[in-house]
């Protein structure tokens, strides 16, 4: 065993099940703490049952983690990401970092990266309540 692998520190999987939207599931993509037991994440359906090939986006999703204890977690809320228009974007976004917080308010970024050579920064105002 080399040397490098021992330095990898001890880490808990918590398991959350996201939805299954016309037979395909939706998977978690990129995530960052709100507060010490909360999680903000996007999330994304893709049109492939193959775990490593990438298939058509049909949705990104904005959710909240709420983190009970090293080895629990609830989801609180899901939604569907819709542009200023109402129509729901099919934009990969794969990363998520909170700008502020005011009250319910969360200003949010999220770097969108559809594997076409094109990349994207979504500025997001989501209410938590």
């Amino acid at each position: 065993m080399n040397e490098a692998a021992n330095d990898i520190p001890a880490f808990t999987i918590i398991n959350i099940e996201l939805p299954v939207v016309n037979g395909f599931q939706v998977g978690f993509s990129g995530a960052c703490a709100l507060k010490e037991n909360q999680l903000l994440f996007t999330a994304t359906l893709e049109e492939t049952s193959d775990p490593i090939n990438d298939g058509p986006v049909k949705g990104s999703y904005i959710g909240l983690l709420h983190l009970l204890s090293d080895t629990t977690a609830n989801l609180v809320s899901l939604t569907q990401v819709k542009s200023s228009n109402g129509n729901f974007i099919t934009d990969k976004l794969e990363a998520i970092e909170t700008i502020k917080i005011n009250g319910n308010i969360i200003s949010a970024i999220a770097a969108a990266d559809n594997d076409d050579g094109f990349s994207k920064l979504y500025y997001l105002s989501i209410d938590k309540s």
